[in-house]
This record gives structure tokens, sequence and C-alpha cells, in this order.
């Protein structure tokens, strides 16, 4: 069939679109490889192509158009329309869209002329219709002559369609009378405030609703798929609190209803049909509030604040700028419009080129989502400047030119939110990570007070333990912590000249003997990973039978060396499963509790050697005064508790001065020396010897009576007597005198009991020195002796 193909253009006219900022998208699982980025581009340049070729090829009819623009009300439409001023009219030049200029007070005239087949010769049912580009106007009157010498009047606005439009309608469509044929003329006044380029063509009605039906379905498809898409990405947000989803979101949403006010769908919509009020102003508030969400998304998404703060702190502004721009538009100022118009088309324009040329650097800075943004918004601007050239007459107009724009605005919403969708494996990544950090620490910490609660409860315990027991408590309470902090088989213990002891210790106590025949195997082994001092895991074999064949133990074993001097040597082993294996973490926590058990341990020696010197008399290696005062507070006390004798003796070397000043000083320490080993040969384990001062010693029987204490006595006095100390100026001989006097029945503190032996040493001493006196003890002493002491004559 025949259609006729009229394009009308205006030099001032860009606002028949409004470019709009695509969002940048992160689709890091695209951007991962090659691949992936040619595969995105073959999809753009494929929808380029099927929209370029989709569009329904008609015949051309021969259309010739004219145009004269007077003042409003300047010219009653009944005269031009019967012909008055067809001289005023200027044609239009073939191929070329036809640009009207906008303002309230213009109004510009259109004579359509074309030649129609005659009826007869016509399909039946055919009839033509009179198209027209869908754009900005406020109002569209057309003028068409009926047979009857009529003219029918059909009236159509941008912003107010008629009920009877098509809800889609990519094209004003004004169906021409039946009975037209021949030449016919065909007027319309047309009235904007914005400029806008405009193309007319006649086509036969059934190419008309197949064209339509076509675009119909793309615009369903691309407002279905960006709204479908921001659904999509508030779920999203709503779950994960993530800023670029909320810019993606109000982005989404501007943008769809930017491309419906474009197409003059909006205005069709209940409720949205209100932004018809703005007109034209309202389609620029759309404008630049798309363009201020695509700076605000490119901001977040390629997390423009790491990687350049300054730039990022320019955007801010630039997205304050743009609201404030969007919020100008709304407020109706008709006399601004084509300032509007012309600030906005290059505002947004700008604004698109800013975007990607923010991320191309936050590319090049290694930001990965920004390379799949760039693509997106290349892509954008190609299609944008097809669509701009469209209407300056650079491309025939097309579906490319008209809905490659949308269409790159739909494909890019879906890549963008492909990105999206990936940032939720990058927040679960995340999140797994934190979640694991965060597990880790309370492992870590529940570790921390483990171990805080060992060594305080093992230092606690090495402080009222003896010296010799220290190790072995030491070893015995570490084994328990680590069963209780780690799941293992078995636990051992393993030493050779640790802190001068030799162990071999284990947990459970059966498990001892596994590692008495381990150790006899693989002894040299483990003493040679000991020397290395790191902890290592390993299956060992032991030797089984006569013949010495290998049997495997079946276990998994951590050595953990101990810090011993050489030659020795210890460990720590930990065993478990043949299939289990010990964590890097583990071996270090191991680790970590054997230091500080260690540290503990050595701290508790440290303390216990430290005491004993300052308990120790340097010149005669027994206890001296202050020891003696502390361990006779609890001995007696505890004789006190138990109800058992306790008894004191008290020693002076007989004529020590004499000594010091015929055989020198040097002398007199060697003898106090002699006195001190011969007191200690006659002593029990549990009988305490002490310097009280000078050449006076004491000694502490616990659980002995007077008369048991009498004995010990005289042996002691017996074996200073056989002394013989050489020196100088001759052989020395010494003796001693000794005072005893054991608890009495009243007595509540070793005060007492202490004085009384003092006062019986010096009855000895002047008895003639080189004896025992024993001080009468009141309900105490020898059996029977149970009267009030006697008198004395040394004060009793």
């Amino acid at each position: 069939m025949a259609s006729v193909r009229l394009q009308l253009t205006n030099p001032a006219s860009l606002a028949d679109w409004c470019p709009i900022g695509l969002p940048a998208l992160s689709m890091d699982r695209c951007e991962r490889s090659s691949l992936g980025v040619r595969w995105i581009w073959a999809l753009l340049v494929s929808a380029m192509l099927f929209a370029w070729y989709s569009a329904p090829v008609a015949a051309q009819q021969n259309l010739r158009i004219s145009v004269m623009t007077t003042q409003e009300n300047a010219l009653a439409p009944e005269r031009i329309v019967a012909g008055s001023f067809d001289r005023q009219f200027l044609p239009a030049v073939d191929g070329e869209v036809l640009r009207l200029k906008g303002g309230g007070n213009f109004v510009h005239w259109l004579r359509f002329e074309f030649e129609l087949p005659a009826v007869q010769d016509r399909a039946p049912g055919a009839q033509w219709s009179l198209l027209l580009d869908r754009v900005m106007l406020e109002r569209l009157t057309l003028y068409m002559p009926r047979a009857d010498g009529q003219v029918q009047t059909v009236q159509e606005g941008f912003f107010s369609p008629q009920s009877g439009d098509s809800a889609l309608g990519s094209r004003f469509a004004f169906l021409l009378p039946h009975e037209l044929q021949g030449s016919t003329v065909v007027y319309a006044s047309v009235r904007s405030r914005a400029s806008v380029g405009l193309s007319a063509e006649l086509v036969e009605q059934q190419d008309y609703h197949a064209m339509d039906r076509r675009s119909g379905m793309l615009l369903v498809a691309i407002y279905t798929a960006i709204i479908v898409l921001m659904l999509n990405a508030l779920a999203l947000y709503v779950a994960l609190h993530d800023k670029p989803y909320l810019f993606f979101v109000g982005l989404s949403a501007s943008v769809v209803l930017l491309l419906a006010a474009l197409n003059g769908h909006l205005y069709a919509v209940p409720g949205l049909a209100l932004f018809g009020w703005w007109g034209v102003l309202g389609v620029f508030a759309l404008a630049f509030l798309s363009s201020a969400f695509l700076v605000r998304f490119t901001q977040t998404f390629v997390e423009l604040q790491t990687h350049s703060p300054d730039l990022d702190r320019v955007l801010t502004w630039i997205w304050y700028a743009l609201l404030a721009a969007a919020a100008l538009c709304l407020l109706k100022l008709h006399d601004l419009t084509s300032a509007i118009q012309s600030t906005g088309t290059l505002v947004t324009g700008f604004t698109v080129l800013l975007a990607a040329g923010v991320a191309l650097y936050a590319w090049s800075k290694g930001a990965g989502p920004a390379r799949l943004l760039s693509l997106v918004l290349v892509a954008v601007v190609i299609t944008l400047w097809m669509r701009i050239g469209s209407s300056l007459g650079w491309f025939s107009p097309g579906y490319a030119t008209q809905y490659g724009f949308q269409i790159a605005a739909a494909v890019g919403a879906f890549l963008l939110s492909v990105g999206l969708a990936d940032r939720v494996f990058v927040f679960r990544r995340e999140h797994d990570e934190v979640r694991e950090l965060v597990e880790k620490t309370d492992v870590s910490l529940q570790s921390e007070q483990n171990r805080r609660q060992f060594v305080d409860g093992l230092r606690e315990s090495l402080r009222t333990c003896p010296p010799g027991d220290m190790v072995w408590l030491t070893a015995r309470r570490l084994l328990s912590a680590l069963r209780q902090q780690l799941p293992t088989e078995s636990t051992g213990i393993t030493a050779v000249g640790y802190r001068g002891f030799d162990l071999l210790l284990s947990d459970p106590g059966e498990a001892k003997e596994r590692y008495t025949r381990l150790l006899a195997a693989r002894g040299s082994t483990l003493r040679g990973i000991c020397r290395t001092r790191t902890p290592v895991q390993a299956s060992f074999e032991e030797a089984a039978g006569d013949d010495a064949e290998q049997a495997a133990l079946g276990g998994k074993f951590a050595v953990v060396p101990l810090t011993v001097a050489r030659p020795g040597w210890g460990a720590v082993m930990l065993e478990r499963a043949a299939w289990e294996e010990f964590s890097p973490e583990e071996l270090k926590s191991v680790q970590e509790l054997c230091d500080v058990a260690e540290r503990a341990l050595d701290d508790a020696l440290s303390q216990a050697e430290l005491r004993k010197r300052a308990e120790i008399d340097p010149l005669t290696g027994v206890y001296n005064r202050r020891a003696f005062d502390a361990m006779i507070e609890k001995l007696f006390e505890r004789a006190l508790e138990t109800r058992q004798q306790i008894a004191v003796l008290f020693l002076d070397l007989d004529l020590f001065k004499q000594i010091n000043d015929k055989h020198g000083h040097a002398c007199g320490d060697e003898c106090l020396r002699a006195v001190c080993d011969a007191a200690r040969r006659e002593l029990a384990a549990g009988d305490i010897l002490a310097r009280y001062g000078g050449e006076e010693f004491v000694v502490v029987l616990p659980s002995q009576t007077p008369d048991q204490a009498r004995q010990v006595a005289e042996r002691i006095r017996a074996s200073v007597a056989q002394l013989r100390v050489e020196s100088e100026k001759g052989v020395v001989k010494m003796t001693i005198s000794i005072g005893l006097a054991g608890r009495g029945a009243e007595e509540e503190d070793p005060q007492a009991m202490i004085a009384r032996a003092d006062k019986a040493l010096y009855v000895a001493k002047r008895n003639g020195r080189n004896q025992v006196q024993v001080a009468p003890t009141y309900g105490q002493g020898s059996a029977g002796n149970n009267a009030p002491p006697p008198e004395v004559p040394i004060g009793f």
C-alpha cells in the first residue's frame, strides 16, 4: 500500500527528546572475563540493529507541506482553512524535519496537500490516516474537508490526550474521511511552549495499526522491565540497606516516568496525569531528577569517596544543584520555558558524559564495577545522540532513532540489576566473613578467658606448692587444660631434664603405656622436632614385636616443643584420629598455653628461690630469725589445733667470743657452720633449725614431748663436743649449752615457750656450760609431772 511521509524540523528544537541519566551498572560476574564484556556489547548492538530494521515499510505517497507562523488570534481560522492565505504558506523541503519555535504567542499553521486514490480503486475497507509525531505540543487542531463541503475539526494535545487515543500510541493519528479522494488539502494549527521537531506521514489504516501494535509491545516491555527491576532493587534495599540499591530505585522510577512523559503515555495514567499540569516544565523536572539520581548512584556504586574524595564532594554539589533545578521547574515559570529547555538539554547531556567520565576514572583506579558502568553509559550516550541527530536532521527518523535510547535504558537497567544482584553475593560473602570473624573473636575471647582462668588457678596453686612439686603440678594442670580446650583422643607431656626433672604424664592415665612405646620407638625423632622449637603435626609409628615390624599407631599427633635447655628436651603431644588434623590456629593456641604455663612455673620457681634466699642465713645455710618467727607461729597454731606436743631448743656456742679473739672471725664463722652441720645431722625431716642471732641457734621439734626433745638435745650437744676445727693457731674444740622448753598447758602463743627455753639456756650457762637444761612445764614434760613449777634461782 502507498504511503506519504513528511519531515518537519526546527533548528532551535532539541526538546522533543530529554536526555536522562542511566544508572551505573555493577556486574562483577560479567566483568570478570572479556567474554562477558563482549556478550554485553553483542546484546546492545543486536538490540539496536533489531530496532533499526524492525520498522514496517510502507510505500510513499506524494505529500507536500507548507508552513505559516502567526501571532495567536491574528487570523481567523475560517479564512485560513478557506484558502485565503495560501500564498503566505512557505513550502517545506522534502526529507527534512520541520522545526517549530516554541512560545506562548506563536501559532504555526501547517498545510498538507496530497493525492488520494479514487474510492473505487481502493481495497474494500481501506482508509488513510495522517500521522504526526507525538511531541510536546500544547494543542494540535486538524481541519479536514468533507465530501459535503464542510470542515471537520479534530483537536489533540500532548499533555491532555483524548480518550479515544491509543494508550501506548507513538503518533498523533487522524483518520481521514473515507469519501476523500483525489487532490486533498488539510490544514492544522500547532501551539507549543517548547521548540519541537515534527515529522508526518500518510499511511493506510491497517499499516498504522501494525506499527502501533509493534511500538506498543516494545514500550510495554521497556516499562515493565524497568519497573520490575526497580521493585527488585527496592526489596534488596529493604533487606540489605545498601545505598546503591536505594539510588537505583530512585533512578529507575525517575527514568520510567521520564520515558513515559517523553512518549506522552504518562498523561493517560490516572493519578500521574497530574504531571500534565506542569506541561513541558514537568518533563524537564523529571529530566533533572533522573540526572541527579544518576550522579548519586555513580558516586555510591563505584565507591568514589574511596578513590577520590575531592571528586566525590564535587558530585555531591552537582546532585544538590540538579535537585534544585528540578524544583525550579515545578514552580511553573512558563516565561523561562525556552531558557530551561536549552539549559536542561545541555546540563542533562553533560551529566551523562560526566557520569561516564567518572566511571572511566574509577575504572582506572581499580574499581571493578566501574567497567560495566562505563559500557552502559557509552551505549546511552550513543543512542541519545542518535535521537538528537534525528531531531536535527542528521539521521532519517526510524525505530533506531526513536526507540534506541529507550531500549538502551531498559537494557542498561537489566545489566545494572545483574550488577546489583552480584552485590548480594559480595554482601553475603562479607557477611559470612564478618560472622566468621565474630565467631573467631568469640572463640579467641573464650580461649583467652580459659587461658586466664588456667593461669590464675595455676599461679594460685603454685603459690602454696612446695618447690619440689611445682613441675609435676604444672604439667598435670596443663594436660587437664588442653583436654578441655581441644577435642583430642589423648594428651601427654614428656621431658628429659626439664627444670631438673624427667617427666612422662598422660591424660587419660591409661594412655601412658602408648606414649612409652612411642618414645622408645621414635624418641630421637621427637627430640629432633623439639630442637626446632616449632609446633608440628605428624603420624608416628612404633616398633611392634621382636622382629621390629612397623605398626601404625593410627593417630595424628601434634608435637609442641617445650623450652628446655640442652641437652634436655621436652614436648606436649596431642593425639587425634588419623583422618583428623590440627589447624594452625589450634597449634598456635597450644603453643600459647604451654608458654603461659612455663612462664607461670618459672615465676613460681623464681619466687620460691627468692623466698628461700630471704629465709636462709647466708653464713650457715639454716633458716634466719625472720623465717623462724613465721614458722614457729604456724607450727604452734597447728599444735594447738591438733593438741599435739611441740618443743623448742635454744643452742648457744660456749665461749664464742674467745674463739673469735684468739683464732679470728673466719675461724669463728667456720665453727658456726660446723655446729649447724652437726645439729642438722641429728634432726628429723620435719624439724627446723634456725640462727636466732650471733652464736645462738634455735631448734623447733614438732610433735615431740620435752623428754623426747631432751634426747635430741643431748645428741646435738655430744656431736658438737666432738667437733674439731683447724685454724692457723691450732685446733679449736667447741661445746654448746642448750635450753629446752615444751608447750605449756595454758600457753596460747609460742613466745612464752621461747622465753622459758631462753631462761633454761641461761641456767645451763650458769651451771657450767656444755649441758642441757629443761625448763619446768606445768602439765607437760615427763610423765606424771603435773606439779606446779618449782622456784629456781634464775627466776622462774
